[in-house]
């Protein structure tokens, strides 16, 4: 439009000045807000790969500093309804944990935790918090499950915080992954007897494949650096199990 004369045109030209300013401060924040997400990795890529179909997958992890302790994870994806569920099972192939989570558009989410007894019976647990892996946010999280302890008529709350700590290439049984490194607190409470115990764990998840390895601090001075050995399919999973009995 045309400027209006007389004493009105400064006025006028003051408020357009105004008006180009904020358009370019405007502008300048959507340039750093857009700079910004695009500095911050995406994790989603580093976790546990989905498919356009249901998939599983049977992960063999093996202890480095002591061979004879083996664990399968067992992973199940489905892209329909977004969720991976974990069975976990020791190297006597006796299942003792499933995981379930959901995936939603800013991470993963825990919606059932069981552990097994002895009897090879599931124990269920209530679930307070449950945010197991962000794709962004670089800050701490945490999960919450309590459960009843086998045996003991007490029960136990299992809290466990992460935190991203950087990248890494990293060597696994002579592969090279590239890495994004987390460090999780783990802290155990006997409730009602003012009993409670700290872990800390190093975890690696790769890109395009999930957990490859994590290094796991035990109260009693020692240690587990879970390695991933193996990828296997359900038929061989199943056939290992087969010959074990």
């Amino acid at each position: 439009p045309t400027p209006p004369t007389g004493d009105n045109r400064d006025r006028y030209l003051q408020a357009a000045d105004k008006f180009k300013l904020m358009k370019i401060l405007n502008f300048l924040l959507l340039f750093i807000f857009t700079l910004n997400c695009y500095s911050q990795h995406n994790l989603r890529e580093y976790y546990y790969p989905m498919s356009d179909k249901v998939e599983t997958k049977i992960y063999k992890y093996v202890d480095r500093n002591d061979t004879t302790y083996v664990e399968y994870w067992k992973i199940k994806t489905d892209p329909i309804k977004n969720t991976i569920v974990t069975d976990s099972y020791r190297s006597n192939f006796r299942i003792y944990n499933v995981f379930q989570e959901e995936l939603k558009d800013d991470g993963a989410y825990l919606t059932k935790y069981e552990d097994y007894n002895s009897n090879q019976k599931a124990i269920p647990s209530e679930i307070t918090k449950n945010e197991v892996y962000k794709w962004t946010d670089t800050s701490s999280y945490s999960y919450s499950v309590t459960y009843e302890v086998e045996n003991e008529n007490i029960k136990e709350r299992m809290t466990k915080t992460r935190k991203q700590i950087g990248f890494e290439d990293i060597e696994v049984r002579n592969k090279t992954y590239k890495t994004v490194k987390f460090l999780d607190l783990y802290k155990m409470e006997m409730l009602g007897l003012d009993l409670d115990y700290n872990m800390e764990q190093t975890t690696f998840y790769a890109k395009d494949f999930g957990m490859v390895k994590y290094k796991r601090f035990i109260p009693n001075g020692n240690s587990i650096e879970l390695e991933l050995d193996k990828i296997l399919t359900e038929k061989e999973f199943e056939e290992l199990k087969a010959a074990s009995r």
